[in-house]
């Protein structure tokens, strides 16, 4: 995929530039996308299609508020309807490697100093 980690143009208009807020929104999108990856895991396992869509529209959502467009693209794949368990298995590790990316990302060339 082509496109940047995070746009930072989106991030921008979200925190007027405040580089403290910037870190503590990503600090809790580390926290509410990986319970969020937990769940779709769990949802593939027990056929629970509401938590499936549900999850998978908080990541979208979450993703698309901080500018994390490559993981709101995987989200987006996920709404498709019929998918079957080895589409979303695949697609879960997918936002999962995602989600990972930018993590270690913000971690080392972001916000060092002030997150994690």
């Amino acid at each position: 995929m082509g496109q940047p980690l995070i746009d930072t143009t989106i991030l921008n208009n979200a925190t007027a530039g405040d580089k403290r807020l910037e870190a503590e929104l990503f600090e809790a999108f580390e926290v509410s996308v990986r319970d969020c990856v937990a769940m779709l895991y769990a949802s593939c396992k027990e056929s629970r299609r509401e938590y499936w869509y549900d999850t998978v529209y908080a990541i979208k959502a979450v993703a698309d508020n901080l500018g994390v467009i490559r993981l709101s693209t995987l989200a987006m794949a996920a709404l498709k309807e019929n998918l079957s368990e080895e589409e979303k298995i695949y697609l879960v590790e997918q936002i999962e490697q995602e989600f990972h990316n930018v993590v270690e990302y913000v971690r080392q060339n972001k916000y060092n100093n002030l997150y994690g």
